[in-house]
Order: C-alpha cells, then sequence, then structure tokens
C-alpha cells in the first residue's frame, strides 16, 4: 500500500502530530475544507487471524478484521485494502469510498487524491468525488484557494478548481500557487500571471516570478545585460520600484532595494508601497511577523518600527539579536554583557548578563560569569546560577508551560517551573512534551513518561512519536517495519 502515514524516526527527530479539527469554512489561505462538524475519531489498526480492521481510542472494535491491510485514520477515514484495491471506511464502519482504487494518497484540507487504471481524480473525506478521474497527474498535488494543478496528457500544467471545472487548459511549463487571486505560469519559459478564472493579466516577461503578498506586490526578475536583476510589481504589471536591482524583497508594508557598488559594498534601501524612501543606505532590515515589528540597522544605531512603519524607538550602543516571543537579546558595545529588550525597546534586563539563549516562551538559559541558570522575562531567577555549562541546562516547551532538564553527573532530570524535580537524573535525553507526556532517552532504551513521573512505556531498539486530538494521545511504536499504538496510559491498542 503506497498511503503512507507521516511519522519522524525518534532516532533522528521526535515529531509531535497535532490533529487539526476542521469545520466548513475557508482557512486563512483561502483553501475550502472538508465539511466534518465533529471531531475525528481516531480509527486505529489491529490485526487478526492475518486480516486487519479497526478500534477506536478505547479499544473498542468499530470495524471487524476484514481488510488485507489498512491505514491510521486521517480526517475520519481510514484506507482500507482489499484484493489489492484500496477504498474507505469512516468512522461507523461504513464503507464510503468504494474498494477499487490503485493508489489514495493524502493532498490535505480533507482531500485526497484517488488513482484508478494510471488515471487520477479528488475526493473528499465523505467519499464525494470532487474532481473527476481523468488526469496524469496534480503536480505537485498541493491545494491553494480551492485550485490544484493538473498534468492530462503531457508534462504541460493546467488549474482545476475542487468542483471540477477547468480553470486553464494544461498549457503551462511551471507553475506556482496561488495567492491572493493571482498565480505565476510560466509560458515558453518565461514568467507571467494569471488570475483566479485563468486569464493571462501580467506578460510573460520575466525570468522569475514570486508570489504576490497581501497587499498585492510581487518581486519579479528581468536579465538586464549579463546580470539577473530583481523589481516589484502590483496586480496590474506596473513596476512600482521603477527599476530592476541586485535584490527585492517584499514586506507587508514595504518593500527593500538592495545595490551593490563596483567595490562590492551593499546598499539597503526602504521604501513605503507610495514609493516614497524610508531609510536610506541601511545596513539590514529584519521583520518579525510574529511581534508585528521591524528593526533596522544604520551606522551606530537600530531603529524599531511598529508594523505601521511607525518609529517605536532608537537605540544606540549596543547590537541586537532577533526578536522572538515579544523580546530580544542585546549586547552593550562598551562592557560586551547581554541584556533583553521588549517590543517597545525598553531594556526590561539590564545588560548583566554574560550569555542569554533564546526565550522559549517566558524563560532563557542565561549565563553569568562562570555559572548558569534560567530567568523569566522579569529577570527572575527560575534556575539558580550554579551549574557550569550552557548545555546542563534544556527548556522543554510543553502545551502552556516550560519545563527544565537540568544535567548533573552526566545525566538529565526533569524540573518544573517552581524546580521541583519530576524524573530523577538518570537519563540521557528529554524529547517533546504533549499532553503532559514527555518521551525520555535512557541507558538506550526510548520511554514514555507522563508529567507525574510514571512510566508508560519503555522500549529498546524502537522508535517513539504520538499524535494528538483533545484530551487524546496515540503513541506509536515503530520496531522493524512493525508499527504498535498505545493510549496515553500504555495501553496496546492495536498493531500493524
Amino acid at each position: 500500500m503506497s498511503k503512507k502515514i507521516g511519522m519522524v524516526l525518534v532516532g533522528v527527530v521526535i515529531s509531535i502530530i497535532v490533529l487539526i479539527i476542521i469545520v466548513m469554512l475557508p482557512n486563512k489561505d483561502g483553501n475550502q475544507e472538508v465539511v466534518n462538524k465533529e471531531k475525528y475519531d481516531i480509527l486505529i489498526p489491529f490485526i487478526e487471524s492475518g486480516k486487519y480492521g479497526y478500534k477506536s481510542y478505547n479499544g473498542q472494535v468499530v470495524v471487524k478484521p476484514q481488510y488485507d491491510n489498512v491505514e491510521l485514520s486521517e480526517y475520519g477515514v481510514g484506507i482500507v485494502e482489499r484484493d489489492g484495491k484500496l477504498g474507505f471506511v469512516n468512522s461507523k464502519g461504513e464503507e464510503v469510498l468504494a474498494i477499487e482504487y490503485n493508489d489514495i494518497e493524502s493532498m490535505y484540507n480533507g482531500y485526497f487524491k484517488v488513482t484508478k487504471d494510471d488515471k487520477c481524480g479528488i475526493v473528499d473525506a465523505n467519499g464525494n468525488m470532487v474532481v473527476p478521474i481523468k488526469y496524469l497527474a496534480f503536480y505537485p498535488g498541493e491545494i491553494m484557494e480551492n485550485k490544484v494543478t493538473y498534468k492530462i496528457d503531457s508534462d504541460k500544467i493546467g488549474f482545476v478548481e475542487l468542483n471540477g471545472k477547468e480553470v486553464t487548459q494544461a498549457k503551462y511549463e511551471y507553475t506556482e500557487d496561488f495567492s491572493n487571486g493571482m498565480a505565476a505560469v510560466m509560458l515558453n519559459e518565461k514568467w507571467g500571471y494569471i488570475n483566479s478564472k485563468g486569464k493571462e493579466v501580467i506578460n510573460f516577461e520575466y525570468e522569475d516570478a514570486q508570489l504576490f503578498n497581501s497587499k498585492g506586490y510581487a518581486v519579479v526578475t528581468k536579465r538586464i545585460g549579463d546580470k539577473q536583476m530583481e523589481g516589484i510589481i502590483n496586480t496590474k504589471g506596473t513596476l512600482v520600484s521603477e527599476d530592476f536591482y541586485d535584490n527585492a524583497v517584499c514586506y507587508e508594508n514595504f518593500y527593500v532595494l538592495k545595490e551593490a557598488n563596483n567595490e562590492n559594498q551593499v546598499f539597503i534601501n526602504i521604501y513605503d508601497y507610495s514609493g516614497k524612501l524610508l531609510y536610506a543606505k541601511a545596513n539590514s532590515v529584519e521583520y518579525f511577523k510574529d511581534d508585528k515589528i521591524i528593526v533596522i540597522s544604520l551606522e551606530n544605531k537600530y531603529i524599531i518600527l511598529d508594523n505601521n512603519l511607525k518609529k517605536i524607538k532608537e537605540i544606540e550602543n549596543c547590537s541586537i539579536n532577533d526578536f522572538s516571543n515579544g523580546v530580544a537579546v542585546f549586547s552593550d558595545d562598551d562592557q560586551f554583557k547581554k541584556g533583553v529588550l521588549d517590543v517597545k525597546g525598553e531594556k526590561i534586563i539590564p545588560a548583566e548578563y554574560d550569555e542569554i539563549e533564546e526565550f522559549i516562551n517566558n524563560s532563557a538559559v542565561a549565563q553569568k560569569g562562570s555559572k548558569v541558570g534560567v530567568i523569566d522575562k522579569q529577570n527572575n531567577i527560575i534556575i539558580p546560577f550554579e551549574y557550569d555549562e550552557i548545555n546542563d541546562i534544556k527548556i522543554i516547551k510543553a502545551d502552556k508551560n516550560n519545563y527544565y532538564a537540568i544535567k548533573q553527573n552526566d545525566r538529565y532530570g526533569l524540573y518544573d517551573a517552581t524546580g521541583k524535580k519530576i524524573l530523577d537524573n538518570e537519563f540521557e535525553e528529554f524529547f517533546s512534551i504533549k499532553n503532559n507526556l514527555v518521551i525520555v532517552e535512557k541507558d538506550e532504551e526510548m520511554g514514555l513518561y507522563n508529567l507525574s513521573g510514571d512510566s508508560i512505556i519503555h522500549v529498546k531498539d524502537c522508535y517513539i512519536s504520538f499524535r494528538t486530538e483533545g484530551e487524546e494521545v496515540l503513541i506509536y511504536v515503530e520496531d522493524s517495519g512493525k508499527t504498535m499504538y498505545y493510549n496515553n496510559k500504555g495501553i496496546l491498542i492495536g498493531e500493524k
């Protein structure tokens, strides 16, 4: 069976897969998502007498063993196989998609590509055929603004909507995703743009073309002489930047043009979308979308702007690191000590530390003199400064609060924000925490504990990850191609 479940091996990276509850609304990208007003029930594979069925999270049999193979459910349906053909069952055990397809692959947003006799179409999670089976491929297969690219009988690409209506013929060599009602497409080795109705609205004259941002501006590339130069256009195709430069970048409310002189000195100029020059010859500009601020480095000073380009603060005689979680670490140019700024440019922690790591939620590992501890954004000490190395303390982000892995005698223990010990210092590593469960490594074994300190699962030469939906946690243990599924109490539910 070619349908794969997304699972990352703990030996490399621990991945927590959060299943999102979908309602019948367009998401922020404008994509229509599958209709399902209830929380999805997880269908968990199990095997009995050589046949597969499904159990619910509480271990009850939902679908009796009758299939040659099954997959863990997505969007409330499970892909099942019988006699080499695939279909769907729902949480009631009903076959909502006939078992007659050669392949089924998730396209996310609750839609699935189905293949039959070397042709493919698209169905939703209720088994409804939304795009008929007549296409060679959907390439690259991502749904954007209710559309997907298709190939029908050659390498040429077109767009089809999720109601089966073809927006364009299959005639383009390459395409980008739709964004704000526009998509970049390549025709005869030149890039231009089409609108959501498939009309070619910006001429095919560019070497490259990027997505339009939320304000309707995009970066395009044009060959001028022997150089590839960049400029900025609006949705009418007008060159807003008036010329082409070595580099151009569109942000939400401003754009940046960079050019180098004969001595390879780079000059950065910052404009608003009316074309007004805001700052000239900047050393750098950074836009921190989550914190909604812009930091511009000029000679001997930094300027912090809000999202509307209003100046918040001008700061001199220091260096500023990236903003994250509402703060940034700064360095005092005179003493080379570090402190913390908030998004208003205020020094909420004075420059008194030798090192401050990135803040995770409300806390960060810091070094003062030769000792290491943990501080919060109010400069309160959470973990005392009595450890020798930065990596003696690791912050582990949980659902709401941070936890702290602290090394003593080359082994880590787990502590909460009050300093209470949860797990003794006997572990080589702590990984992700989710829904009060933490994955650990000890003596070459992987394990799972709850935050009360109770052992849930211990395995050797296996890999652990988990998926959550609400309070339900489904634990995967993979061993030599076999996957076992446990609930959050460590009770084996199923396997495949």
